[in-house]
């Protein structure tokens, strides 16, 4: 079995050099290819001198005129926007100080009176239980409530400690 195995090792050898010999006398046989004539193509480009000069182009176009400046105006506040000095349409001028529009903030007023009517509300509800709870704040918290009034701007809280 050793014997066949090294048998089998030099058939293979031997064929491997026959093909690389026979490959090898093949490429010898094939004539050097010769080099490639470069081709020079002159390309011909017609030039001439420019002549600068003005020409006039007139153009008509039918249509609406556009403002190259477009500007938003955004109320950052709630209310409906009335009718100022000037009429907020397409191309209207104005000039510095003129009143583009009003706001009509009655409703909004309204709103603000209505949640300053609920938190006095809330405060008047939990008095009962401070006068229970924290007797020493009491006055505090009394002086705050009767402090609040509807057209003006909530007084400073009152400052309470914890315990």
């Amino acid at each position: 079995m050793r014997n066949r195995g090294i048998i089998t090792f030099v058939v293979i050898v031997l064929f491997l050099g026959g093909a690389g010999l026979l490959s090898w006398w093949l490429i010898s046989m094939k004539p050097a290819p010769e080099a490639p004539v470069a081709n020079t193509v002159t390309r011909l480009v017609q030039t001439r001198l420019v002549e600068y000069q003005d020409l006039e182009s007139d153009i008509e176009v039918p249509g609406r005129l556009a403002s190259g400046r477009v500007v938003d105006v955004v109320s950052e506040v709630a209310g409906e926007i009335l009718r100022g000095d000037i009429p907020l349409k397409e191309g209207q001028n104005f000039n510095e100080g003129q009143l583009i529009c009003k706001i009509y903030d009655s409703q909004r007023i309204l709103d603000i009176k209505a949640s300053k009517s609920q938190f006095m509300n809330t405060v008047a509800n939990t008095l009962a239980d401070i006068k229970f709870d924290y007797p020493d704040n009491y006055d505090k918290v009394l002086a705050f409530f009767e402090d609040i009034k509807m057209d003006e701007a909530l007084p400073e809280l009152p400052v309470m400690p914890l315990s």
